[in-house]
């Protein structure tokens, strides 16, 4: 049940930003369509899950979002049941990218600062727990990378 909570209110955070389109970034087609998504692809990993005794947490998006770099690269089979799994049918893998980029940005300009928000809880409950999303990817030292996928990943 804890996971459910956590993820409910995940989703609900994205969503909310997403409607909201108050702040200085326009929301596009695009970072709707990315919201979605994460949404149904974070639904469908929770029930895969099915943990009944655990306490578990994660996040659809930095999963998600780290499927989407892999799928910049995929081709065939594989690139289409990444698309399959993640809700991206009718998106290049090029957009995908781009998209989550934008909705990045869009979340990094209307929400508060993470350091603030991290601060004040620091300072309200006397906690030295901190949460952060960090995506990459780390290539074996001398193993050849396209450059069209350095280049798209590095945007």
């Amino acid at each position: 049940m804890n996971i459910f909570v956590l993820l409910l209110v995940l989703v609900s955070s994205l969503a909310s930003c997403m409607a909201q389109g108050g702040g200085s970034q326009t929301v596009t087609f695009t970072m709707r369509k990315m919201a979605f998504s994460t949404n149904q692809f974070g639904i469908d990993l929770y029930r895969a899950l099915n943990v009944t005794d655990d306490n578990v947490a994660f996040c659809p998006f930095c999963i998600g979002s780290s499927l989407a770099m892999v799928l910049l690269g995929a081709e065939g089979n594989t690139a289409m049941a990444l698309r399959q799994a993640l809700y991206l049918w009718g998106l290049h893998p090029q957009e995908v990218h781009l998209a989550y980029h934008d909705l990045i940005a869009h979340l990094g300009l209307n929400l508060t600062p993470l350091d603030e928000v991290f601060l004040t809880a620091k300072r309200a409950h006397g906690d030295d727990n901190v949460l952060k999303i960090i995506d990459n990817i780390y290539i074996q030292r001398h193993f050849a990378v396209h450059y069209p996928y350095q280049f798209l990943l590095n945007r």
